[in-house]
Formats: C-alpha cells, sequence, structure tokens
C-alpha cells in the first residue's frame, strides 16, 4: 500500500487527486472533500492472499459499479489503468 500511495505522490496523479486511509483502505477521490460512497475507489491489500481489492463507487445509495480483484503484483499497474479508464 505505501508503494502505491508513493506513487500517487510522485507522479502527476498528485494534482488531480485527493485521498484519505482508514486502517487497511485507500479511498480516492477526484474531489476534496469525499464522500466515500461517490466517485471513490476503495482499495485495500490483503496481507494473507497477497491480492489487491478495488471498489468503485459511482453513486450514493448505490453498489459498487466496478469491484476487482487482482495479484499482489499488479496493484500499481492496476490502479494506473484504472485511472486512465475513468478519465480521472
Amino acid at each position: 500500500m505505501a508503494e502505491l500511495v508513493q506513487h500517487i505522490r510522485t507522479s502527476a496523479l498528485a494534482t488531480r487527486l485527493y485521498g484519505y486511509s482508514s486502517m487497511d483502505k485507500l479511498v480516492v477521490s477526484i474531489y476534496e472533500t469525499i464522500d466515500p460512497r461517490k466517485e471513490t475507489l476503495h482499495i485495500k491489500y490483503d496481507l494473507n492472499t497477497y491480492q489487491w481489492h478495488f471498489q468503485y463507487f459511482a453513486k450514493p445509495f448505490e453498489e459498487a459499479e466496478f469491484v476487482r480483484t487482482y495479484p499482489g503484483d499488479k496493484g500499481i499497474e492496476k490502479f494506473d489503468n484504472f485511472v486512465e479508464m475513468i478519465r480521472w
């Protein structure tokens, strides 16, 4: 997770994205005031299975639109792909 945060901080994404962490989760948004259920990507890394879990919530009071699990070595790549796909 620290590598992903460092990747964001050292890239052009640092000027476009906002985020906060909560225990084992990173929540990323394009809005400075983050509503965790509106246009947010929730990212968790499971240390037991060495997998990334991504959930994207587009609208409040609705289920996640995008839910994916990736192997441990694909986290940054898949994050970059998601950001490009959603045009953040």
